[in-house]
């Protein structure tokens, strides 16, 4: 079969191309309907600055101030990673029960977020699906970096300041949480699914055994002594 007779054969199937595409369609545009709305949550952004006090001075020892700069940098840069542990986030939830929350280590591990340090500053971010519970979540991480930080690190042992200090009061602010969703997925889909289609028609006109035009009943050598109008009149 030549391909313009292929062509018109799987034009004439158009509704093979026609099916899937509107089953597509129909399906996804039913699990857009079905996606829940966006809901409002909660979220507190605290500052920290990370330092330690000088070492002792010395008579023979001149860096003093630069290593306790040096050695704030990297007590923030530690900090990042402690209050994203499991240990943290279980300390954290104590202190929310222990004021009369309701909060687990799973929760509060996802609610936690962690900007990258900026040189000494340390900022932790908090959601939750209430405003209360993102401030007594906030207040809880405060807390635990206030009187405990320095039980996370060996380096900190003997140290009798909290190793952060807060920079903000927390401030409570909505955000809409929805579920993530890709906007070219129902138009790939389309596309898939007339590429189906189309190839679906295509492979029915190249197994349609009926001959419905000269050009078709020449390619494969019958002869045509005549061709009828489809209007039923003769010249």
């Amino acid at each position: 079969m030549t391909v313009p007779a292929l062509a018109r054969g799987a034009a004439r199937r158009w509704w093979l191309v026609a099916i899937p595409v509107v089953v597509t369609l129909a399906l996804g545009l039913l699990a857009v309907s079905r996606q829940p709305p966006p809901t409002t949550a909660y979220e507190v952004t605290q500052r920290f600055l990370a330092g330690l006090p000088p070492e002792r001075p010395d008579a023979d020892y001149d860096f003093a101030r630069h290593y306790n700069w040096l050695a704030s940098e990297y007590t923030a840069q530690s900090f990042t990673s402690v209050v994203q542990a499991t240990e943290f986030a279980s300390a954290v939830a104590g202190r929310i029960r222990q004021a009369g929350g309701a909060a687990t280590r799973d929760q509060v591990a996802a609610a936690i977020r962690v900007n990258p340090p900026d040189s000494f500053k340390l900022t932790v971010r908090v959601e939750w699906p209430t405003a209360a519970g993102a401030l007594a979540a906030a207040e809880a991480i405060h807390a635990e970096l206030i009187e405990n930080g320095n039980s996370y690190w060996p380096q900190l042992s003997g140290n009798t300041l909290p190793p952060v200090k807060r920079l903000d009061a927390p401030v409570v602010a909505p955000i809409s949480v929805s579920a993530p969703s890709n906007p070219l997925e129902i138009p790939v889909r389309l596309a898939v699914a007339a590429l189906a289609g189309l190839a679906l028609a295509l492979l029915a006109a190249a197994h349609d055994p009926i001959q419905r035009d000269e050009t078709s009943a020449a390619a494969i050598g019958l002869p045509v002594l005549a061709v009828i109008p489809r209007s039923g009149k003769y010249p």
